[in-house]
């Protein structure tokens, strides 16, 4: 979907400055950016005090795999990994294993995630998440909007772009699908939807859980 600016009331995400000062200067691999900057924004999206990513979660996250135009699943896990393990080498993120498996974690390069990394943490398992196949015409919010619930109208329009500027996209689109299933077909419940992930944490609860059928792939 083209960008078309930023709307009133749009959310900010926390960048470290190094991110655009230092990092920038030495950072010449595109793919890299990218990963590093969506990395980090997930991280901000994250609850509790134990915050960090996995090379799972990027390999199968929606945005991520759509901006580097891999060609193939397999193509944009190697750019994934390669992108990750040159992070590391930046200092932008810290590669650690923890638990029983020795899971490979990342945590952003901070003070207080440095301290934490010399400890024993005990890592939640977690279901390995499918990776998004790469397709790039996969059916927007307006689309799944128009299929399932009815007619785009100008005031439906507007909510669907301020929701786009709050929430990642593949969250409307599961909460057009969950709403929907929920037979509540009408904006405020999607909207409704929408305000609990952020608060609780999408992760938590059946609705937050992926799988095929409600990630559209």
């Amino acid at each position: 979907m083209k960008f078309e600016g930023f709307t009133k009331g749009v959310k900010y995400s926390a960048v470290p400055a190094p991110i655009l000062n230092s990092y920038l200067e030495i950072v010449e691999n595109f793919a890299e950016l990218k990963t590093v900057l969506r990395a980090i924004w997930i991280l901000n999206n994250k609850k509790g005090r134990v915050q960090y990513i996995t090379q799972e979660e990027l390999c199968s996250d929606r945005i991520l795999t759509r901006s580097l135009l891999a060609k193939t699943i397999e193509e944009h896990q190697k750019m994934v990994i390669s992108s990750l393990a040159a992070a590391v080498s930046h200092s932008i993120f810290i590669e650690s294993k923890h638990g029983a498996n020795n899971h490979t974690v990342y945590f952003l390069n901070t003070e207080s995630n440095r301290i934490l990394n010399n400890k024993p943490l005990q890592i939640p398992h977690a279901d390995k998440p499918d990776s998004w196949e790469i397709e790039h015409d996969l059916p927007g919010p307006y689309t799944l909007y128009e299929q399932n619930i009815g007619m785009i109208t100008p005031l439906i329009a507007d909510k669907i772009k301020e929701a786009e500027a709050e929430f990642p996209t593949e969250w409307i689109a599961e909460a057009i699908i969950e709403s929907v299933s929920m037979n509540k077909r009408n904006w405020a419940y999607i909207s409704s939807i929408l305000t609990n992930w952020q608060i609780e944490g999408k992760s938590n609860g059946e609705s937050g859980k992926h799988s095929r059928q409600t990630r559209y792939r």
